[in-house]
């Protein structure tokens, strides 16, 4: 196995495993069932500040500041907080499917038209409407109230746009995902802070130390997330991330108990199928 072959599988597993933590940080939140939404992402980013400073220590990562680092975290703390606003109006069983698919369409225009990572650029389009209509098959299974429609799609646009940019800063910046790791952690808890200060409410006391475990979670998946698109690129990287549709849905399947009947249970395997197909097609394209 050469080298390039070697990276391409390190890449894929990574994408992996950020899918299945990814998809897991909200577990925690389900738990909780009910927090402060902008203290749910302070905690969030003071536990990813706390947990990039001792990865980066065990791990004997660098110190290394960089402003591409900071805008990533940057990017997904504004976008996280959108999808804030997009949930209070759409619901999240509805909210959630349109921002990824509009995020991965996102990400791989960046990856293929920008960064050139895709020669047939085809058959990568073709693989993401694949993952696409999975994904959207996936939330039938699931239906909400919605209360101002075009404001929920606007934000949760905008949460796309941002999301499906927030690693382009790495791409750019040609670090390593180990030099990148500190000043992405600190990117994310800057911005939660301010975004908290300018939406202070008091604080509550409540379900902190969940909220806590949500950050750390997230911070994990989002380090594996960087190695997958340091090996695999924009395009194919952040899309594998994205499988993590699927671990979240299974956490409401089968800890949850939020999906029930058999329509339900046959869309999201149908759904699955393509999803999966859809992220393997596109790994496979040249």
């Amino acid at each position: 196995m050469n080298f390039m072959e070697s990276t391409f599988y390190q890449g894929i597993i990574f994408g992996l495993a950020s899918a299945f933590t990814l998809g897991s940080y909200l577990a925690p939140l389900k738990k909780a069932k009910e927090v402060e939404p902008y203290q749910f992402q302070l905690l969030m980013a003071i536990a990813i500040l706390i947990s990039g400073i001792l990865i980066t220590l065990i791990a004997q990562f660098p110190f290394r500041f960089s402003w591409f680092g900071i805008a990533t975290g940057v990017l997904w703390a504004i976008a996280n907080v959108f999808s804030l606003t997009a949930i209070q109006n759409l619901g999240l069983s509805k909210a959630n499917p349109l921002w990824m698919s509009v995020a991965v369409l996102v990400a791989y225009l960046w990856g293929a038209i920008y960064f050139r990572e895709i020669g047939n650029i085809v058959l990568g389009f073709v693989s993401i409407i694949i993952l696409i209509l999975g994904v959207i098959l996936v939330s039938l299974a699931k239906q909400s109230k919605a209360h101002n429609v075009a404001k929920g799609l606007l934000f949760t646009f905008l949460a796309a746009l941002f999301w499906g940019t927030q690693l382009v800063p790495l791409k750019l910046s040609q670090l390593s995902a180990q030099e990148f790791f500190f000043s992405n952690s600190m990117g994310v808890f800057l911005t939660g802070c301010i975004i908290y200060l300018f939406n202070f409410k008091g604080f509550v006391f409540k379900n902190v130390g969940l909220s806590l475990l949500s950050g750390v979670i997230w911070n994990l998946g989002n380090l594996l997330a960087l190695f997958s698109v340091v090996f695999l690129g924009v395009a194919k990287g952040y899309t594998l991330t994205q499988v993590g549709v699927l671990i979240a849905v299974s956490w409401g399947l089968f800890v949850f108990k939020e999906y029930r009947g058999k329509q339900n249970l046959l869309r999201i395997f149908v759904g699955a199928i393509l999803v999966l197909s859809g992220a393997a097609l596109l790994i496979l394209t040249k």
